[in-house]
């Protein structure tokens, strides 16, 4: 049995464990967006990974998790995330829709250990009053005091490159568009990586939602306007391979290769 208790509007206090399970639901969710660059089809394959990890982990007040307290061991946590076997002739076969599932689940694995040592390093540097610069040539996370990131977005942009500082100015530098901007070093926090193992450059084009360009193989249209190209994503099988318009890969090294090797030296972009 249960009961409705009607909150007031905008109370956060009086709705505090749902708040706390909601927060949950963002830190998963974005952890998982971040990893796995999924920003703009989310819903359908990760909402029920998360909600799988909420449903099954063990709640340190009662030592039981929530399918446990209320299904017992009868509960399948597969529900939502194991469909039925489809026979249309257009459907995904059942066993590569449970090879790219089994995929996910080990990558979401090794994306929870290294969010969770993101998360110590970087509560570690808070509190660390001996951090009081960055050197040049260090890499920092940015978090911008003029409004919030997207929901699904992590709250810290980066990493730059510190290329010059003046007392408490510094300036750094974009690692996917080179470019230089300025910020106060109390919107800064460092970026602590292993460098044997880490590339902050692939760092950044995850927290970007980027991709590199491992060739450009065919193109069609006339114009600017209409040209697109078709690009094998690094890293990537064919069946990924996709159109993309002139205006987004303009600035690209390959994009101007692919122009010049075949005669289409007049739409290259000026310097």
């Amino acid at each position: 049995m249960t009961e409705h208790v009607a909150t007031v509007a905008y109370s956060k206090e009086e709705n505090a464990i749902v708040e706390r399970a909601n927060k949950e639901v963002m830190r998963h969710l974005r952890a998982i967006i971040y990893d796995r660059k999924v920003q703009d089809h989310w819903g359908c394959d990760q909402l029920p990974l998360v909600q799988r990890i909420l449903n099954s982990e063990v709640k340190t007040n009662t030592g039981l998790s929530p399918a446990e307290i209320l299904f017992g061991n009868a509960i399948d946590l597969g529900r939502r995330i194991l469909h039925k076997p489809i026979t249309s002739p257009t459907s995904k076969p059942l066993s590569e829709y449970m090879a790219n599932l089994l995929s996910q689940q080990e990558r979401l694995n090794k994306v929870a250990q290294q969010t969770q040592l993101k998360h110590d390093s970087h509560h570690m540097s808070v509190v660390d009053p001996s951090i009081t610069e960055f050197p040049v040539n260090s890499y920092v996370l940015l978090q911008h005091p003029a409004g919030k990131r997207p929901k699904l977005q992590m709250r810290k942009k980066g990493p730059y490159l510190v290329v010059n500082f003046l007392g408490s100015k510094y300036t750094c530098q974009d690692l996917l568009t080179q470019k230089l901007f300025d910020t106060h070093i109390s919107n800064l926090s460092p970026f602590i990586h292993d460098e044997t193992r880490t590339d902050p450059k692939e760092v950044a084009m995850h927290d970007e939602q980027e991709y590199l360009i491992e060739a450009i193989l065919d193109h069609r249209g006339f114009t600017r306007t209409n040209l697109k190209f078709l690009v094998r994503w690094d890293g990537f099988a064919a069946t990924y391979d996709s159109w993309e318009p002139y205006s987004g890969l303009r600035n690209t090294v390959k994009l101007s290769e692919y122009l010049i090797a075949n005669g289409l030296q007049k739409f290259l972009p000026k310097p």
